[in-house]
Parts: structure tokens; sequence; C-alpha cells
């Protein structure tokens, strides 16, 4: 029986000599005690002595151990991920989900705070008669204007006289009979065009309330978009050109009026007419060249 073991115990101990050696951890290995295998007690002293005898190294046991943190002498292979393949950008976006752009955000417009620029006939008549942009107007003295709100013609006249404030009327008197010759003889009544003034009501020294007056008188313009616009006298023609040069000056060249291409004829008024006879021929060659163009454009 002891010779059977020790048999066994040399053969074991040779194949363990003829495996390639394994790397251990650093850890020092627990040998098999001979108390956990089931020796016979009159064969275990012969296995120590043998053992002894043939130079016969302990027999260990190779288990696994538990995953321990590597050292810093211990070389750790380095492991590269495997990379999916890129797919070409063409397919990829033809892949991904359309994404509808996101509607463009609707700016709204500033609100304007003139009231003149948006205001209508009714605005306007309304601005006078309670004074909103003027203190010197109420219903009882000042005048809009009257005649066709479509009319192709516009006449402006400086400002109204007592007479035309009394009479609700621009241009009345002698200045009015010239006045309708003219229309006559251009071919119009005062019914087919407009009539209106600068300043819609009696003249002050209060040069501040003028920008009011002109911001109505160009509201007017816009409202009616007439062909042509006469200008009477030196100061309307100045309103309407916003110009500062005299009358003599702005005659002599065509006038568009606030860049609109609205034709603007600037002239003598009536008045001026009565007290110097002799610049009818002045105000009919005007008017004439009017005319012409008038008719050419149409």
């Amino acid at each position: 029986m002891k010779s059977v073991l020790l048999d066994q115990l040399h053969v074991q101990a040779w194949r363990l000599r003829s495996q390639p050696v394994q790397q251990v951890s650093e850890s020092q290995p627990e040998s098999i005690e001979l108390g956990a295998v089931a020796i016979p007690e009159d064969v275990a002293v012969g296995v120590s002595d043998y053992t002894a005898q043939q130079d016969v190294e302990p027999i260990v046991t190779i288990e696994p151990e538990a995953a321990t943190t590597p050292q810093a002498d211990v070389q750790v292979p380095t492991l590269t991920p495997t990379m999916a393949p890129v797919m070409p950008v063409p397919e990829l976006a033809e892949s991904m989900p359309k994404i509808l752009a996101a509607p463009e955000a609707v700016v709204a417009e500033p609100a304007t705070t003139d009231p003149v620029a948006v205001a209508d006939w009714a605005a306007l008549q309304s601005m006078i008669n309670t004074g909103l942009l003027c203190p010197s107007c109420n219903t009882n003295n000042a005048v809009l204007g009257h005649g066709s709100q479509q009319a192709e013609w516009l006449f402006v006249f400086d400002s109204p006289t007592s007479t035309d404030l009394r009479e609700r009327q621009i241009c009345n008197g002698r200045a009015g009979s010239l006045y309708d010759a003219l229309l006559a003889a251009c071919g119009f009544e005062r019914a087919q065009v407009y009539t209106t003034t600068v300043f819609k009501c009696a003249p002050t020294d209060d040069l501040s309330l003028s920008p009011a007056c002109h911001d109505i008188l160009r509201r007017q313009i816009e409202l009616i978009e007439p062909k042509v616009v006469v200008a009477f006298g030196e100061f309307a023609a100045q309103s309407v050109l916003k110009a500062n040069e005299p009358l003599g000056v702005l005659r002599q060249q065509p006038q568009t009026c606030f860049s609109t291409g609205v034709r603007v004829v600037p002239t003598f008024s009536p008045l001026q007419m009565l007290e110097h006879n002799e610049l009818k021929a002045d105000v009919w060659h005007d008017l004439s060249a009017a005319l012409r163009w008038y008719r050419q454009s149409r």
C-alpha cells in the first residue's frame, strides 16, 4: 500500500515538472496539508521521508484567484475597442429622420405713434375741429378743404381768410372769381378738383404750430393721390416742396412733391394777380405747361 502511494506521488511530481511554467501572482500559494488527504498514519511519515530523499518539491495546487487590482510592475494588456463602420455622409443623411425647420417668428411691426400718418378724412376733420394738433383750430375757425377727394388736381393756398372761415370755403370774393376763371380755362370746376390750404385756420405768430399743419397737408396729398398739385404763392410752394428757394427760382424747373413723383406747379396766387395784372400771363403759362404734361401722361 505504501509503495503504491509513493509511485503515484512520484508520477504526479514528474508531470508537474514536465508542464510549462505558469506565471503566478506574488502571493504565496497555500500548500496542501497532508491532513486534508485521507492518508493512513503509517504512510504519512514515509511520504515525508520519501519526498525529502528524492528532493521533490512539494506538490501545490493552483487555484484561480479573485480579480485584483493590477500592480504597477504588472503589464496589463491594452484593449482596443472595435469601432463600428463609418457610414458615408450621404447615406447617413438619408437614414436620419427628416427634421422640419421651425417656422420663422413673425415680428410685429412697431405701432406708429403719429396719429396723422394713419388718419382718414374723418380723423383729419376731427383733429382740426377739436384742436388736437393745433390749439388755434376749432370747429368755427378752421377749414380742412373742399371738393372731390378723388381729384386728379389739387390746389393749395397759404391760409384761409376771415371770409373763407365764415363762408366755410377757400378763396372767395374777387380772388375767388379769378380762381374760378382759371379753373374754367383748364376745363375744371371746383367740384372736380380739391382745394385746401397749408394753414387750416387763421395764421398766428406761433411758428411751433407749423409742423402740425404740414403733416395734415401731406396726409391729404397721400389720401387724394393727385396727378398735379398747384401751389399758389411762395409760402404754399415752399411748404409743399419742403424748399427754401424763392418762388421765382422754383418756377424755373419742374418740381415733384415729397419725392412721390406728383407733379407740382409753383405759381402766383389769385390775390397777387389782382395786385399785379401782368402776373396773369405767368400763371397761365405755368398752368398750360402742367396741362400739357397731364394730358400726355394719361
